[in-house]
């Protein structure tokens, strides 16, 4: 017997709305509970609905070209990768194959691999799945993929606009005001701090991020003092940060609007034992980030949901090379929160929510 929606939600003892949006992509489900919608649908045998509403039954090939998961890629990559093939558990049965293309993260890595696919590959395949770079030999080469009419899927950036399908991105300025608005919430409006904040902006999502950051505070905390310490190397920034707070050890508070600053910032105050002095709000969830989370290293994090980012992009994808129908919008945006201490456990032997 076919596997459906309320036989999945008995097994796991949640609604079948709930089960409906973890394996939709939608929002109001956690990270924590869509994973294991997903595993437990691909274990029983769920197979998506898209036949039903094609009529062929033609294998899709799809590309995904994504930057590899070595060193600190492993935070917000590895969190992309896994959304993708968490998706793809649920699909196995169907004609759609994905064959995944990492590169090194460098300035050119993008642009290099798109065009190598482009060259060598791209009479293969139906679909693309890519990070937005802002440069011009990744802008070329989509431009190409959008002349063979092949639909491609960006993620985290709006960039090249008239060579995407769709892109899936967080609401990045609300990622940012989330931030500026927890380490502001009980400040007394008559006292003027100073708070860092720490990125790189030159990736489109972090600098959306920090423009709201500050955009936030002038609105509603006019007498803090930002200070902005960026660049594209987290341990050099690090090292500034290690030096403005010996010069300035009044310092009210530190956010940072990336997974790998997060993860070294997070050493960083562990290591001046300054977890009860200085609040500090990072991005994104991932091991490193729940344990600094349970150690009071962290007092917050924005959790932009990449995990889920991954899985509706593939999904949006196979969606319309199924059922040729575009997305309900060209800019798909998930919504992120505030996660707290409180807002999970460490579980003992994975140290996972």
């Amino acid at each position: 017997m076919q596997v459906t929606l309320k036989d999945i939600a008995e097994k796991l003892g949640v609604t079948v709305t709930t089960v409906h949006k973890a394996l939709n992509g939608s929002t109001g489900v956690s990270e924590k509970r869509r994973t294991e919608i997903l595993q437990t649908a691909a274990e029983m045998g769920y197979k998506v609905n898209y036949m039903a509403s094609s009529l062929s039954r033609r294998e899709f090939r799809i590309a995904a070209v994504l930057p590899d998961t070595v060193g600190d890629n492993r935070f917000y990559y590895g969190a992309l990768w896994d959304g993708m093939r968490s998706f793809l558990q649920t699909i196995q049965e169907y004609p759609v194959e994905v064959t995944e293309y990492p590169y090194p993260l460098t300035p050119d890595g993008n642009g290099r691999m798109l065009g190598k696919l482009f060259r060598q590959d791209s009479d293969r395949f139906h679909g693309l799945i890519t990070i937005a770079m802002d440069s011009d030999c990744s802008a070329h080469y989509l431009e190409q993929f959008a002349r063979k009419r092949i639909p491609v899927v960006l993620i985290g950036a709006d960039l090249h606009t008239d060579s995407r399908l769709c892109c899936v991105k967080a609401d990045d300025t609300m990622a940012g005001q989330l931030a500026a608005e927890l380490l502001t919430a009980f400040l007394p409006h008559s006292t003027p701090v100073t708070i860092i904040t720490a990125g790189d902006p030159g990736m489109r999502d972090q600098l959306h991020n920090i423009r709201a950051f500050h955009s936030y505070l002038k609105q509603y905390a006019p007498l803090v003092n930002a200070v902005s310490l960026e660049g594209t190397d987290p341990e050099s920034i690090i090292t500034d940060i290690r030096r403005y707070l010996a010069e300035h050890p009044d310092v009210y508070a530190i956010y940072t609007s990336s997974s790998r600053f997060t993860f070294h910032l997070g050493k960083c105050i562990r290591e001046l034992g300054l977890q009860d002095r200085i609040p500090v709000i990072g991005n994104d969830l991932f091991p490193e980030s729940r344990q600094a989370l349970a150690d009071g290293i962290l007092r917050g994090v924005i959790d932009k949901k990449i995990p889920q980012q991954g899985s509706l992009a593939l999904q949006t994808l196979v969606e319309y090379l199924f059922k040729k129908e575009r997305p309900h919008s060209d800019i798909l945006t998930v919504r992120p929160e505030v996660v707290l201490r409180s807002s999970f456990r460490i579980s003992p032997d994975k140290n996972s929510v």
